[in-house]
């Protein structure tokens, strides 16, 4: 008679449910929006309820799920995997109201079509299988058939599910139609819903205990496995929802973090408050409520304080496991490690996916204040609750035993510097040394998490500057194969760039939040021209230069070399130029002409060509007797030769050099201006920066002037000698410097 009790409860509780929604529905108003959202928390506050009164740990006992025994007193003649299916089906309702709670609480708030998809589609289903099995879930936790006050609440609970939903199939329908990429991204939710929510017990259950010992603190095979999920827990979780930042990805992090909090929580009831000692006061365990506090009221004081101080605390013990040994999968390994992962991982997927901003020092540092009152707090209740209560060894963040002491061979702190005193005839305990020195050992970890958050920050930056960058590379191609009616970009040449040294609109910046180091800088240079380019040191010569060679890429504008779009078409324009740089690297166990061959390979010159240039070029440079020697024994000068040699052996028709003249003697100098002329008056465009000015004059055919980031003159070097100007002058009026402006 229970039994069918229970079913007539949850059916009057659906019709009152229902009745509820339909009469706010009548009313046409928005009410309904907030009725919807407050009955949500109050069934989510019900289920926590429900949990804390019963104890899920009951489950294991009633179900036999222990290490003993994985048989259910169920009658059934039927097993799967070992355990008997009744059993495992009132396993999955269970399993199924925690996924139907956490999705009921978010749907409310959240807009994203996905949730109402999963309530629509996924909760009804695993409602069905909690009503089918209704008695027999209660059971499983209260291990009885009769009339409980906590069966009718369970059952209670259950109606306002079930008449919540049928309202929505009657009156609240929403179009279940989805494309490909919907189809993946409900899939992948669903996936995630059901692993984020599984309970501990549930593969024992399924599968039995594996012949597996638990990890311990021997990084053997099992505790590298958990070691790895962690891993895999912060990287897979941040590459999924990389593209679904803000309150897409709290949304999930949500269901996460509840579904983690639920699953802790199974472990209490409500008589913890009453057991000081009992209290979840270890720095892992306050993460399973913290980080869902924060995300739910988005609180940034509360999360920073599970970012520096919960993520270090549960690292250590994923590293320092502090369970006796059990098998691989039992529940206890299995909450104590998804726990742990969810306390290190969780906060830290939060800020990649941008949930929470960034970290700065004055958040580390109030962080720091918060770890200081914790720590006093837990000191004073480990002194005081195992003086009142000694049976029960209470030990919070283990700084009254030896579990961390032990680790470090520093039991001696404890056994030689203990202060005991007595009040009321209570022994109280404290070991004053090794609690300071645990104290600064944490701070100093915290510190050192603190430049490895920078160094990750870092590093998430780059890859997603090269995923920008990457899927700019490939719009580009695109929208230039389509200008030029071509199907590969390689093809693709701006005729009106043909034989030409293209800017426009340049400018570059290093972060998005940085100044431009250049900006708007646009000029051509031609064939046959010698370009000077002057400016003072941090002007932007060298980044702009860098960004004509392809060294990075321009953040506005575009670089054409010869027709080719340098960012676009990198290789092609690659090509095209010749790069002497300031800080020239050479393989200096080569000799000269293996070094030079080297790189005529590279630009596949062939054996004819490459034996002309050489014929020329070691006569003009005077390398002729030095060229077979090891380029190690080659003084400055020499060296500065074979990078000029090597860098235009194939002939560019862009030759860029930035200062080339720089520490050479009259004579290289002078060779160094030939090999300029010689070039440019073969067709070719030659482009140097230099600082000396008077050299510039008597060389070049045009000059560029940079200062303050951006191009200031651009004259040509005989019509400014015909009109008699001092080119010295001109330049530090151009740039300012004659004045000290």
């Amino acid at each position: 008679m229970g039994k069918f009790l229970y079913y007539i409860i949850a059916l009057v509780s659906a019709g009152l449910m229902f009745g509820l929604y339909f009469f706010f529905y009548k009313k046409k108003n928005d009410k309904l929006k907030l009725v919807s959202k407050i009955l949500s928390l109050v069934l989510f506050a019900l289920m926590f309820v429900w949990l804390l009164l019963t104890k899920g740990g009951y489950i294991t006992n009633t179900l036999k799920l222990g290490v003993d025994s994985l048989y259910s007193p169920f009658k059934s003649t039927t097993t799967l995997l070992g355990t008997e299916t009744t059993t495992l089906f009132v396993l999955f309702s269970i399993w199924g109201m925690i996924i139907i709670h956490i999705t009921a609480m978010l749907a409310p708030y959240f807009e994203f079509r996905v949730i109402h998809l999963m309530e629509r589609l996924v909760s009804p289903i695993l409602a069905t299988l909690c009503f089918i099995f209704l008695p027999e879930t209660i059971f499983g936790y209260l291990m009885t058939y009769d009339i409980t006050a906590m069966g009718i609440l369970y059952s209670i609970e259950l109606g306002l599910i079930i008449g919540k939903m049928i309202y929505q199939v009657c009156f609240d329908r929403i179009s279940v139609k989805m494309n490909k990429s919907e189809v993946l991204e409900f899939v992948l939710c669903v996936a995630g819903a059901v692993l984020f929510t599984l309970p501990d017990y549930m593969i024992v259950a399924i599968f039995g205990n594996p012949h597996f010992v638990a990890p311990t603190l021997d990084f053997g095979t099992g505790h590298r496995y958990y070691i790895y999920a962690t891993i895999i827990f912060i990287v897979g979780l941040t590459l999924i929802l990389r593209n679904r930042k803000g309150e897409y990805s709290r949304m999930i992090m949500l269901f996460i973090g509840l579904g983690g909090m639920i699953s802790f929580s199974t472990g209490y009831s409500f008589k913890v408050f009453i057991e000081p000692y009992n209290w979840p006061l270890h720095i892992c365990n306050t993460a399973m409520f913290i980080l869902p506090l924060a995300l739910v009221t988005k609180n940034e004081k509360i999360f920073y304080f599970t970012f520096f101080i919960n993520i270090l605390g549960a690292l250590l013990a994923i590293l320092m496991p502090n369970y006796s040994s059990a098998h691989l999968f039992s529940a206890r390994i299995i909450e104590f490690f998804t726990n742990h992962i969810f306390a290190m991982g969780g906060p830290l997927v939060c800020v990649l996916l941008g949930i929470f901003n960034r970290p700065r020092k004055r958040q580390f540092f109030y962080s720091m204040v918060g770890f200081a009152i914790y720590y006093v707090l837990v000191l004073v209740c480990n002194t005081v609750f195992s003086a009142i209560w000694p049976q029960y060894e209470t030990d919070y963040f283990y700084i009254n035993s030896d579990f961390i002491a032990s680790k470090v061979h520093a039991e001696f702190l404890l056994d030689n510097f203990a202060f005991h005193f007595t009040i009321n005839g209570k022994n109280f305990t404290m070991y004053p040394l090794y609690q300071v020195i645990y104290f600064s050992g944490f701070i100093g970890m915290s510190v050192g998490m603190w430049y490895v958050y920078v160094w990750l920050f870092k590093l998430q930056d780059t890859l997603i500057y090269l995923n920008e960058r990457s899927k700019k590379i490939k719009f580009d191609e695109l929208a230039l194969t389509q200008k030029c009616g071509e199907k590969e970009v390689s093809t693709c040449m701006n005729p009106e760039s043909v034989d030409k040294l293209v800017i426009s609109n340049f400018g570059k910046r290093y972060t998005e939040t940085s100044p431009f180091a250049v900006r708007n800088v646009n000029f051509e240079a031609h064939a046959g021209e010698i370009i000077g380019f002057l400016g003072p040191n941090g002007a932007g010569k060298s980044t702009t230069i860098k960004a004509i060679v392809g060294i990075h890429l321009p953040t506005e504008g575009k670089i054409e070399v010869n027709g080719y779009d340098v960012a676009v078409q990198p290789v092609q324009a690659k090509a095209q130029l010749g790069f002497v740089p300031d800080h020239y690297a050479l393989y200096e166990n080569l000799t000269g002409r293996e070094y030079l061959n080297y790189i005529a390979d590279l630009y596949n010159v062939t054996e004819e060509d490459r034996n002309a240039f050489l014929d020329e070029f070691l006569v003009t440079l005077a390398m002729k007797d030095a060229i077979d020697n090891k380029i190690q024994t080659y003084s400055h000068g020499m060296k500065q030769k074979i990078a000029i040699m090597a860098s235009i052996i194939h002939n560019p028709k862009l030759w860029i050099l930035d200062e080339p003249l720089t520490g050479l003697d009259p004579v290289s100098i002078y060779q160094v201006k030939m090999c300029l002329k010689k070039h440019a008056e073969k067709g070719n465009i030659v482009f140097f920066s230099s600082h000396l000015i008077d050299i510039v004059e008597k060389l070049c055919d045009r000059i560029i002037i940079i200062s303050n980031h951006q191009v200031v003159d651009i004259s040509n070097v005989k019509e400014l000698a015909n009109e008699h100007i001092d080119l010295e002058k001109y330049y530090m009026e151009k740039t300012g410097l004659a004045t000290g402006n």
